[in-house]
């Protein structure tokens, strides 16, 4: 697995490196051959682009991602079904 922590110091990655991580990812995620599992713990993502990359199962624990575009990041439904939420109209306490 690809780690991205050296002596528990963050790592910063560029594009060009996250790109190639993800992919080979993605890879994995699909069953396609030459696939590995992401596992970036600890990883300084901060203003880069993980937008449309498929995630799952990746372990991103401790990432920093600050200013990074993370848009339309795809999941299987089964995975998002216990993360849905639903909106209730609540009067908002102000006071507080």
């Amino acid at each position: 697995m690809q780690t991205a922590q050296v002596a528990g110091a963050p790592v910063r990655m560029n594009q060009s490196q996250l790109d190639l991580m993800l992919d080979a990812h993605e890879r994995f995620a699909t069953g396609r051959p030459g696939g590995r599992r992401l596992s970036l713990k600890f990883a300084n993502l901060n203003g880069l682009d993980l937008s449309g990359r498929v995630l799952t199962d990746a372990d991103l624990s401790g990432c920093s991602f600050e200013g990074a575009v993370m848009t339309t990041l795809r999941a299987p439904a089964f995975k998002c079904a216990a993360h849905l939420s639903t909106v209730v109209k609540t009067p908002v306490d102000s006071t507080i």
